[in-house]
C-alpha cells in the first residue's frame, strides 16, 4: 500500500489530526527520518526524509478527493 496504487473504498478527514499522527511518526526516530536528529541504525526507504514528504503528499492527495486538507485512505477486504 506504501507504494502502491489502490482504488480505496472510503478517505477519512484526517486534516484536524495531521499533525498529530505526524509528531506520532517521528516519536520512533529510530526508524523514521527526524530533521536534526542523528540517524540510529541503517538507512532504510522508511528512515529517509522522503519518505516523510511521501507520507504528507499521501494525505494531501487524499485529502483533496474530499475536499478537504488531508486524507486517510482505507480499503475493505471482501471475501
Amino acid at each position: 500500500m506504501q507504494t502502491y496504487e489502490f482504488q480505496p473504498s472510503f478517505i477519512v478527514d484526517i486534516s484536524e489530526t495531521f499533525e498529530t499522527k505526524m509528531e506520532a511518526v517521528k516519536a520512533y526516530n529510530t526508524q523514521f527520518h527526524v530533521d536534526g536528529a542523528k540517524q540510529k541504525g541503517p538507512q532504510t526507504f522508511i528512515s529517509t526524509p522522503e519518505f516523510i514528504k511521501f507520507l504528507e503528499a499521501r494525505a494531501k492527495t487524499f485529502g483533496f478527493k474530499i475536499g478537504k486538507n488531508y486524507g486517510a485512505s482505507h480499503f475493505i477486504v471482501k471475501n
